[in-house]
């Protein structure tokens, strides 16, 4: 009979054990699936309306205008010798001037007639193969991104700097603008040269990183007049 009782105390004791090692880890699931939804939600929310600390610097430079080897004015003789020929090229005008474009896959570059040559003014990134500054790429997180460019979100209109878009187009405003958002599919900073007259061509600089699901599905980078 005692042989029958501790046998029936032994299986409760399995059985309890058991049934506790499965609220474990019934728990323990349920604290990372709701982690886990906390973290995929924040890449999901508006931030039309939020902003970053302000400054009067530049937020990104020049030398953040690369993709791969190639860099902001580099020539066509460099750009081939670095990347290959392109498997696609031809002209168009804007505003203008005459542009070169140079398309190989996952990848535009936008190169601007520079007396007898074509440098590069703007590169378009779609594929995760090609590196770009900072260590930044297709497929990257969003908020790799803003950590890459050491900002902090707060309540405001604006993520960083002390204007607006609209200032932009403003000429009355002639000092450098630095400036930068984020909405709910793009990060952009942009950097607009001062305005030295009103016959001079005024200068744009900006940076774009377009993102569904939280990562980076396109980089693009431009330097040229507005």
């Amino acid at each position: 009979m005692k042989k029958n009782n501790k046998k029936v105390n032994k299986k409760k004791t399995t059985k309890n054990t058991n049934n506790n090692t499965i609220k474990i880890l019934v728990v323990a699931f349920i604290l990372v699936f709701l982690i886990g939804l906390i973290v995929y939600a924040r890449n999901f929310r508006n931030f039309s309306n939020i902003t970053l600390r302000e400054n009067n610097k530049e937020i990104f430079k020049v030398t953040d205008l690369v993709v791969e080897d190639v860099k902001y004015l580099d020539n066509e003789k460099t750009i081939v010798k670095k990347l290959g020929k392109p498997k696609k090229s031809y002209l168009e005008v804007s505003k203008g001037y005459l542009y070169k474009i140079y398309k190989y896959d996952g990848l535009k570059l936008k190169l601007k007639e520079n007396y007898d040559d074509y440098v590069l003014v703007g590169a378009d990134v779609t594929s995760r193969k090609y590196k770009t500054s900072r260590n930044l790429k297709v497929g990257s997180k969003i908020t790799k991104v803003m950590k890459k460019y050491r900002v902090d979100n707060k309540k405001g209109t604006y993520m960083y700097g002390k204007y607006s878009r609209s200032a932009l187009n403003d000429h009355a405003v002639t000092k450098n603008i630095y400036m930068g958002y984020r909405e709910k599919d793009v990060v952009e900073y942009i950097n607009r040269d001062a305005i030295v007259d009103k016959i001079d061509p005024v200068m744009k600089s900006n940076i774009k990183y377009e993102y569904k699901y939280g990562k980076v599905k396109k980089i693009s980078w431009l330097y040229d007049v507005e």
